[in-house]
C-alpha cells in the first residue's frame, strides 16, 4: 500500500530503525538484506528532508524531527495492524490469532491461567504468549510489542484498563516450622529471615514500606527468587518466611505443606489491573477474552 509515495512497509522499517538505530539489527529483525534497510532509509531521508538517523561513533541517533515522528508513526502503525485484524464475525470460534499478556506468575496463578483454560473451551484458535514483568513491560504495551498487561502499577492517563482483583498481603512459611506457633508481631516479622521476589530491578512487593515502617529497621532479605511459584521450595526445610498475595497463599496452601498467617504489618491493598491499547479498544478477539479474565478474577476474589 503508498501512501503517497511512501509505502507502508517503508514505515514499518522506519519504526524499527527509530527503536533499534542499528541497521543490521533491523535487517534480522524485519528478515531484509543490509542493502534492503540502507535503500529505505535513504529513500525515507528524501521524501522527509532529513536525515532521520545520523552516525555518532559506532551507533546511529535520530535526530530531533525524527524523534517528533517517532509517537506518531508507532500510532500509525498500531491502527494499521489492528484494522488488519478486524474481521466480520466475533464468534469466539473463529478467533485465529495470537495474545501476548504479561503478568507476574503470581497473577497467573490466581486468575490468568483459570482465564486461558475457559477461553480454550470456546475459542480453541486463540494462542496466548505469556511474558514475564520487566521495566520495559508499560513501554512494551504503549509500542504494541504486547497486548494486555497485567499490573498493579497505575498506568498513565488515557490508558484503558479492566480492574481484575483486589488482595492484601499475608505471610507463609514451612508448616513443620514454629514460626507461627507465638505471635507474629512486627517486630517479629522484622527479625525473621525472608524469602523475597524480585523482577531484574523491580520488586514485587513495597519494599520502602516494609523498610521503614514506624522507623523499624529493615526487614532481613535472606533469599531473593525471580518468582513467586519457586518460594514454597525455599521455604520448606527451613524457619524462613515469606509476604505474598493473600489469594496466592491459599493456591500454594492447596499445593505444597505451607502454613499462612496474616501480616503483623499493614501494607497498602493489592490492586492488580488488565490494561491494554486504545487501538485495540474493539478488537474483537481481546474484548472478549477481557470479559473472560474480568468474571474469572470476580469469581476468584468474591
Amino acid at each position: 500500500m503508498r501512501l503517497n509515495g511512501l509505502d507502508l512497509n517503508q514505515l514499518i522499517c522506519l519504526d524499527a530503525l527509530l527503536s533499534e538505530q542499528n541497521v543490521s539489527r533491523v535487517a534480522n529483525k524485519l528478515h531484509l538484506s543490509q542493502s534492503a534497510v540502507s535503500w529505505i532509509l535513504a529513500r525515507l531521508r528524501q521524501h522527509f528532508g532529513d536525515q532521520l538517523l545520523i552516525p555518532e561513533g559506532r551507533r546511529m541517533v535520530s535526530t530531533a524531527f525524527a524523534d517528533e515522528l517517532r509517537e506518531q508513526l508507532r500510532e500509525l502503525i498500531l491502527m494499521a495492524q489492528a484494522f488488519e485484524r478486524r474481521r466480520p464475525t466475533s464468534e469466539p470460534r473463529e478467533f485465529d490469532r495470537t495474545i501476548r499478556l504479561v503478568a507476574s506468575d503470581a497473577t497467573q496463578s490466581i486468575c490468568v491461567s483459570q482465564a486461558i483454560r475457559e477461553a480454550a473451551k470456546h475459542a480453541p484458535n486463540l494462542r496466548f504468549d505469556l511474558l514475564p514483568v520487566t521495566e520495559s513491560s508499560h513501554t512494551d504495551l504503549r509500542r504494541g510489542e504486547i497486548d494486555l498487561l497485567c499490573a498493579s502499577q497505575s498506568m498513565e492517563v488515557g490508558t484503558p484498563g479492566d480492574a481484575l482483583f483486589e488482595d492484601r498481603f499475608c505471610c507463609i512459611s514451612w508448616n513443620v516450622s514454629e514460626i507461627f506457633s507465638t505471635p507474629l508481631t512486627p517486630e517479629r516479622y522484622l527479625s525473621l529471615d525472608h524469602v523475597m521476589v524480585k523482577w531484574g530491578s523491580l520488586r514485587a512487593t513495597t519494599e520502602e514500606a516494609m523498610a521503614l515502617i514506624n522507623e523499624r529497621p529493615r526487614r532481613r532479605d535472606c533469599v531473593t527468587a525471580p518468582y513467586f511459584a519457586s518460594i514454597p521450595e525455599l521455604l520448606i526445610g527451613t524457619d524462613r518466611i515469606a509476604t505474598v498475595p493473600t489469594l496466592l497463599a491459599l493456591n500454594m496452601a492447596g499445593h505444597w505443606p505451607i502454613a499462612t498467617e496474616q501480616c503483623p504489618i499493614e501494607f497498602e491493598p493489592i490492586r492488580v489491573s488488565a490494561y491494554w491499547r486504545n487501538t485495540l479498544e474493539n478488537d474483537p478477539a481481546l474484548l472478549w477474552f477481557r470479559k473472560i479474565l474480568c468474571d474469572t478474577a470476580q469469581k476468584i476474589s468474591s
